[in-house]
């Protein structure tokens, strides 16, 4: 299999990822740790085959999961995200890459306004707290899909 096709299945793969645990997230309220797992095995496998399959593609993701999770681990001690979103952040990162980051950055506050937006019209109340997996996914779809094409 080319180093293309593989990063190809493997974006996708990971987008579907993405998408169970943002539903789970929105059904549930809970992000469990083995879909994070998955999660960043697949992110992995997309930046190994980022750029053919060399090692930059990985540290790159691996630096930019670094720096998520870490904002992740400040928003949750502050209060404004739940663990499960906190940790969500590094295989975000590692998926996106470090080229992909400010792209995620303008993605996410657009993405978690309109998710905001929905949810207070489809339940008729206002919204005190976000299932944040939702934008996350958005966000991150967004910028990877932006980056590659």
């Amino acid at each position: 299999m080319s180093a293309e096709l593989t990063h190809t299945v493997s974006i996708a793969c990971s987008i579907a990822a993405l998408a169970l645990i943002a539903i789970r997230d929105l059904d549930q309220r809970q992000i469990r740790n083995l879909h994070l797992l998955t999660l960043l095995v697949l992110a992995m496998a997309v930046s190994l085959t980022r750029d053919g399959f060399g090692t930059s593609g990985l540290v790159s993701g691996l630096a930019a999961g670094g720096v998520l999770f870490v904002l992740g681990l400040w928003f949750w001690h502050r209060g404004f995200i739940g663990g499960g979103d906190a940790k969500l952040f590094l295989p975000v990162g590692v998926f996106v890459g470090w080229s992909g980051l400010t792209g995620f950055a303008l993605l996410l506050l657009p993405a978690s306004l309109v998710v905001l937006g929905v949810l207070r019209l489809v339940r008729g109340t206002p919204v005190t707290a976000v299932p944040y997996a939702l934008p996350v996914a958005i966000a991150a779809t967004g910028a990877v899909l932006l980056s590659q094409y």
